[in-house]
């Protein structure tokens, strides 16, 4: 048997003063380097490299996404949140492509695990 990885799981912590208000959020993926369009409507496939919508979450607290749409090795995945306003459109990120809210994901090859765990609360 030879396992391969088949999921993408992005956590993240509430955008803003409390977790017990209740936030929505777009997670979107692109190709790595590739610029990140936040107003896409397109769902996440293995094949896209361009922009594409992961999920929408709701909810107070930390939250939690899983992208079972991945390609194989070598392929590499951005992936950035953002808020989302209660008329349902996307806000910018601070600074534009502020790093704080776009994270580079490499798929590893078959047999291994990637986990990257940030402790910065900042």
């Amino acid at each position: 048997q030879a396992p391969t990885a088949n999921e993408v799981v992005i956590n993240w912590n509430y955008f803003g003063a409390s977790s017990a208000t209740s936030q929505s959020y777009w997670l979107v993926r692109t190709g790595f380097g590739n610029s990140i369009d936040m107003t896409t409507t397109t769902t996440c496939t293995n094949a896209l490299s361009t922009s594409c919508r992961v999920c929408i979450i709701t909810g107070p607290g930390p939250q939690s996404c899983t992208d079972t749409n991945i390609a194989g090795s070598p392929q590499k995945y951005d992936y950035a949140v953002t808020k989302v306003s209660s008329d349902g459109v996307a806000e910018e990120l601070p600074n534009s492509g502020d790093s704080a809210y776009r994270i580079s994901v490499p798929i590893p090859p078959d047999n291994m695990v990637l986990a990257w765990i940030s402790t910065d609360q900042n």
